[in-house]
Parts: structure tokens; sequence; C-alpha cells
């Protein structure tokens, strides 16, 4: 089969410096692990000690995290069930 056949055709432009920005924040916001994951990375690279308040944002990263598996689960359901 060829391009013409299937009328597909090559993506012509380059996309602005702005959009790719917008892009990848919408990424990091839609995925929140990623971002987190490289916060935990930092305080083990920084060397920093924990206190209370630490903890309890240790604990809310961690209610996030799992709320956002929760949402990335019923997202995976869904799709399935639309099939």
């Amino acid at each position: 089969m060829d391009r013409e056949d299937s009328g597909l055709q090559p993506v012509s432009g380059r996309r602005g410096l702005l959009t790719i920005f917008a892009i990848g924040i919408a990424l990091n916001l839609g995925n929140p692990k990623m971002p987190l994951f490289y916060v935990a990375l930092l305080l083990n690279v920084v060397g920093a000690s924990l206190n209370a308040v630490h903890l309890g944002v240790l604990m809310i990263v961690r209610r996030v995290n799992r709320a956002a598996g929760g949402v990335m689960i019923g997202a995976g359901v869904a799709v399935v069930a639309a099939r």
C-alpha cells in the first residue's frame, strides 16, 4: 500500500517553542508521578534531613500518587469498556 493510496500525508511545519513547552507541561500535569519521582530523587541527592513537615508532605504525595494511579486505572477500564 502506497502513501497515496492510504490518503496519509507527512506532517509539515514545525511546532513553536511555546507549543512544545505547553505539551511538556500538559504531560507532567496529566501524570504527576514523573515530577514527584524527580523531587524524591533530588532529596536523596541533596541529603535533606526530614522533619514533621517533610513527612506530612510525603504522606500527601503518597495519597496523590495513589489517586493518580486510580484515575489511570479508571481511564484504562473506560477505554476497554468503550470498545
